[in-house]
């Protein structure tokens, strides 16, 4: 804890860490120094435990985090609430590291404690929809380790709609896997509306990730063209138009975007614009379909020069 306090810029006069003005600070905040000290404890604690979890050392994580939870033990009621989201969570990841062992009645004994406190946390006014779209996703896995299909299909429809419930401004790739899992089960069932419905969450979840981190990017523009490519199977030729579009601009940002990483995005474009034209040609849409065509011709003949195709053109 002495390390961590250091650490804190706020904490410090004249380069050293100065206990005068770390109580000032502390109170100028309404915390106390063993409230805040607790909470470091916890947090090293609840650290300790991940690493221990991300290494696979099952039991000193089990342990590691049950030390997190006797901590909460400790304190009065008043203060009970502070603890309460680093109870769930070790609560949470005990339950993730018994599903590991394969103690899977454990792990949902676990996993329903977690939900308990955050369930608490809910009716306080906390916004916990990420964190139980998260807890559902791992009951889900665990009841597929026992073989339970249709308990394991519930929890992933439980945890897509938490999700979806969600702050829009939190990147959880496990929100896109609880998508495609969907996806998946739809397309097995030739379920095609919510087949449709979860490829356009699945896109549109990733555009509002786009924004803030452009490593998504790629996938989005995949999962544009995939949607322009089952609008055009099915006939819904519009829809199609506009996803191959958002997939063009796309292509288009990237090559500007990633220009001095070497990466080519001209025969992407070139297939999509073609698909674009075609669609565009069947709604009448011929303006847009000639100039698509025109993009076509230009981007192969800088992609062809010189070459057999390029002469074919």
């Amino acid at each position: 804890i002495a390390k961590e306090l250091v650490k804190y810029d706020a904490f410090l006069k004249d380069g050293k860490f100065d206990k005068e003005t770390y109580i000032k600070v502390l109170a100028q905040n309404k915390m106390t120094p063993k409230i805040f000290e607790d909470s470091l404890k916890r947090s090293i604690l609840l650290q300790k435990g991940d690493a221990y979890l991300f290494t696979k050392q099952y039991d000193k994580a089990i342990e590691t985090y049950n030390k997190v939870i006797e901590l909460e033990s400790k304190v009065n009621e008043e203060n009970k609430e502070i603890y309460r989201e680093d109870v769930a969570g070790a609560l949470f990841f005990i339950g993730d590291a018994e599903r590991a062992k394969e103690n899977y009645k454990k792990a949902l004994s676990y996993y329903d404690k977690a939900e308990k406190e955050y369930t608490t946390m809910s009716q306080k006014g906390k916004d916990v929809y990420q964190s139980f779209g998260e807890l559902n996703m791992s009951r889900a896995y665990t009841y597929l380790s026992m073989k339970k299909e249709k308990k394991a299909r519930e929890c992933f429809v439980n945890s897509y709609e938490n999700y979806n419930k969600a702050p829009k401004d939190l990147i959880s790739n496990k929100y896109l896997i609880v998508i495609n899992t969907l996806n998946k089960y739809y397309e097995q069932d030739n379920d095609l509306t919510n087949y449709v419905k979860t490829k356009e969450k699945y896109a549109e979840v990733l555009a509002n990730y786009v924004q803030q981190d452009m490593g998504y990017l790629p996938n989005y523009i995949n999962s544009q063209i995939d949607l322009g490519d089952i609008f055009s199977a099915i006939h819904r030729y519009p829809q199609a138009d506009t996803s191959y579009n958002y997939a063009l601009g796309g292509l288009s940002y990237m090559k500007d975007y990633m220009k001095d990483n070497g990466q080519n995005t001209d025969a992407s474009y070139l297939k999509v614009a073609y698909k674009a034209a075609k669609i565009e040609t069947s709604i009448d849409s011929f303006d847009s379909a000639i100039n698509h065509l025109k993009e076509c011709i230009d981007k192969s003949k800088s992609l062809y020069k010189d070459t057999a195709i390029d002469k074919y053109n």
